[in-house]
């Protein structure tokens, strides 16, 4: 007898792998919370074969961001003033707060991580190019973000936060809670990338974002199944339904 499948939650195929994508309904938050109206998640989150975490969430009221900032400490957001050039398109870099901000975040499985940073000419810089190569178009001029100034230039705001910690548990509800303390380790193996955008391409945008998360997850995937030769890490099992629709139809 086949399993039922859950409520929110469905394995869909994108570029023939499988990926596991959860709906927002089955977020959890603890009683009397009230969600964060500046931040909300526009789109189903994303869970690979190994348990990598990708999803959108929405800043309706971003940061101001100046053409020439430099100082990443406040806004956690790293710009060269020789990446801002007379000639060159920086509309994305002005009048930030009077759009949106887009980050699209991912959160690696301990185990993943430590995966990662077993092998130091890996590390960080294989974990930026599973997130992004080949993933959002260039012209978004996306950037990676400090952790704990995403959600903007006073630091992580108690809506936000709980917004993170409600997709993990949502994503993986088989964690025990010793797993999911790790997980929840101020920013560990958590990977933010923003981009600005006017509000009149909001779905478009949002529509790029969310085919760069599947792209992303299938980066992930295959090179973990590829260079994880004495199979450290245990692969989920994701199953699609016969009548399950490839991701890149949507």
């Amino acid at each position: 007898m086949e399993k039922e499948p859950e409520p929110n939650r469905a394995v869909v195929l994108y570029q023939g792998l499988p990926v596991e994508t959860i709906g927002t309904r089955a977020l959890t938050f603890p009683e009397g919370h009230q969600k964060e109206p500046q931040f909300f998640l526009p789109e189903d989150i994303v869970v690979g074969r190994y348990g990598v975490i990708g999803f959108l969430m929405v800043d309706n009221h971003p940061e101001q961001r100046n053409l020439t900032y430099t100082n990443g400490e406040w806004t956690g957001v790293e710009i060269e003033e020789y990446a801002v050039l007379p000639g060159k398109n920086n509309s994305h870099f002005l009048n930030t707060d009077r759009g949106f901000k887009m980050i699209r975040y991912f959160i690696l499985p301990p185990n993943v991580a430590d995966f990662f940073a077993n092998d130091k000419f890996l590390g960080e810089p294989m974990i930026d190019k599973c997130c992004r190569e080949s993933t959002l178009p260039e012209e978004f001029d996306e950037v990676q973000a400090l952790t704990r100034h995403v959600f903007g230039p006073a630091g992580w705001t108690e809506g936000a936060v709980e917004i993170v910690r409600a997709v993990i548990k949502a994503s993986l509800p088989q964690l025990d809670e010793e797993l999911l303390q790790r997980y929840d380790e101020y920013g560990k193996s958590q990977y933010p990338y923003v981009s600005f955008h006017p509000w009149q391409e909001f779905k478009f945008v949002i529509g790029e974002g969310q085919k760069s998360i599947y792209a992303a997850m299938n980066n992930f995937d295959t090179f973990i199944s590829r260079f994880d030769s004495s199979r450290v890490l245990e692969e989920r099992e994701l199953i699609p339904l016969p009548e399950s629709k490839s991701s890149e139809s949507s």
